[in-house]
């Protein structure tokens, strides 16, 4: 059995949806990078990557799944 994380695969996305998926893991990059994993929360990465919060839990349904 293969262990999943809960994020999607990107080799099965459009390209739409790769470039989303995309721009949020480089703004959780980011905010990680500057404030840390424990005060970076999901409305701060929402606003950040500019989508909305179901987006967000559309491509990683999970903060490890970032």
């Amino acid at each position: 059995m293969k262990p999943t994380t809960g994020a999607r695969d990107p080799h099965k996305l459009t390209g739409k949806g790769q470039a989303t998926r995309a721009r949020i893991l480089e703004h959780a990059a980011q905010l990680i990078y500057t404030k840390g994993v424990h005060a970076t929360n999901n409305e701060q990465l929402r606003r950040a990557a500019g989508v909305s919060g179901s987006q967000l839990n559309h491509y990683f349904p999970t903060k490890e799944s970032l």
